[in-house]
């Protein structure tokens, strides 16, 4: 938007002065006439993969990128972008009137971290791999998961512009293409300092997986409280920092890395800062919500642990996070850092943390929580033990279903999730019953999964 107008971008081009006159240049790097290296993008587990073939020419138009084999994850959905740092915009020189709402989400990816990351020494600290380096970070605009955009040459008012690349657009525009189409996605990549934190030990039956939207939604918040952690800590403005995690292929399993980055080129030193292992046992005490003042206290406490459900701009949402607001969760953060602080955390939704309860049986426990009020507009009765866990019965004979909360991040193989299935199935009034594990993220977010 500039001088009351809206001014919308349709291509790429890099001006300079020459003389009395502009002049111009390819809008894209590497051009169109050179090869590129390619970078790949995961659709099952979110690997990024940086750089990954040479392309000896671009893909072309109107087709989508081909699909590899992921080597991290195993599944034919990595694909393979055409991926080019641009130079600068042109706009359709066809501005319109700013109506005083503009409401705009940029399709550029999260800030992402490549598999290849040359990620420097690697320390334990509390129940965590610490290691702070310095690489690039990436983001990339590939036109909402279609690969990018189809760049043929501009045409100004008619006349050609030398290394003007442009899609398609209105017949009328005094902008206009033609020539062979590429399709290329728009690459960004700043150098900067770089905070990568892993979970060492897991205990048994409890695994965030990064090829699921729990496992993803578990390590976005967990990386988000890094993030507001830090600026706390730090005393900054969270918007200097960024936060994502990547995916890794470690003995043959996907795993997931949370990461924090400085947003300023080449850093600001927060990261190589929180690096030190008294500062980031400093940073992990703010998870410990039996330290007073700690973020985990305020969060689980009134007004914010009975309010909030999900998440909310009082805890892990922000502007900058928006696209992942539907993921975050404020107790699954809390539970992956005090995974971080011991392998030996209890992660359920029930036991307490020594004088403080258990913020996720606020969910369910009693006739109003939200979980237990939204499964008996389902159909399902009140709240059953089985084992050590909570289910519930559906009321109507013909459907004979049978729910059982367990904690997101518990598998199959969680002990008593098996002793509790096991105890639902042995009931014999329920015999016949088919038994399904609940979890409150979903219940909460996509209820009519259960219904």
């Amino acid at each position: 938007m500039k001088d009351k107008a809206v001014h919308t971008a349709c291509g790429v081009v890099e001006l300079y002065p020459q003389g009395k006159n502009i002049d111009s240049k390819p809008g894209l790097v590497p051009a169109f006439t050179q090869e590129n290296k390619s970078l790949g993008l995961c659709a099952n587990c979110q690997a990024v993969i940086y750089p990954y073939k040479l392309l000896k020419k671009p893909h072309p138009g109107g087709q989508e990128p081909p699909k590899d084999t992921c080597p991290v994850c195993g599944v034919d959905a990595l694909r393979c972008l055409d991926a080019r740092e641009l130079k600068g915009f042109f706009t359709n020189l066809q501005p319109e009137d700013f109506d005083g709402q503009f409401e705009w989400q940029p399709n550029a990816t999260r800030p992402s971290l490549s598999v290849n990351a040359e990620v420097g020494n690697i320390q334990r600290i509390l129940n965590a791999s610490v290691s702070a380096f310095n690489d690039h970070i990436i983001s990339v605009n590939d036109n909402g998961g279609n690969g990018g955009f189809d760049f043929q040459n501009a045409f100004i008012y008619g006349k050609p512009k030398p290394g003007a690349y442009a899609v398609s657009s209105d017949k009328n525009s005094p902008v206009t293409t033609s020539g062979s189409a590429y399709r290329v996605a728009l690459l960004s990549r700043r150098k900067t300092d770089i905070l990568l934190v892993n979970i060492e030990e897991w205990p048994t039956g409890v695994f965030a997986d990064p090829t699921t939207v729990i496992g993803r939604a578990a390590w976005y918040s967990f990386a988000f409280w890094l993030r507001v952690a830090a600026a706390t800590q730090l005393d900054v403005d969270a918007m200097e920092l960024q936060a994502g995690f990547r995916s890794l292929e470690q003995n043959g399993t996907v795993i997931g890395q949370a990461f924090l980055c400085d947003h300023l080129e080449n850093g600001a030193g927060y990261c190589r800062f929180l690096e030190k292992p008294k500062e980031f046992k400093k940073l992990m005490d703010l998870a410990n919500p039996n330290i007073l003042n700690s973020i985990a206290s305020k969060w689980i406490n009134q007004p914010h642990g009975n309010a909030c459900d999900t998440s909310c701009n009082l805890c892990l949402r922000d502007y900058q996070n928006l696209a992942y607001h539907g993921l975050l969760d404020w107790r699954l953060a809390l539970d992956m850092a005090q995974l971080v602080l011991s392998a030996s955390s209890v992660i359920d939704l029930n036991s307490p943390n020594g004088s403080i309860p258990n913020p996720w049986s606020e969910l369910y426990q009693g006739m109003n929580a939200p979980i237990t009020a939204t499964l008996q507009r389902l159909g399902y009765g009140l709240p059953t033990q089985f084992g050590t866990l909570t289910g519930y019965v559906h009321q109507n004979q013909k459907r004979q279903t049978m729910l059982i909360l367990r904690h997101p991040l518990w598998q199959d193989n969680h002990p008593e999730w098996i002793a509790s299935e096991a105890s639902a199935k042995a009931q014999t009034h329920y015999h016949d019953y088919e038994v399904k594990s609940a979890n409150p993220f979903l219940i909460l977010r996509r209820p009519g999964d259960y219904a």
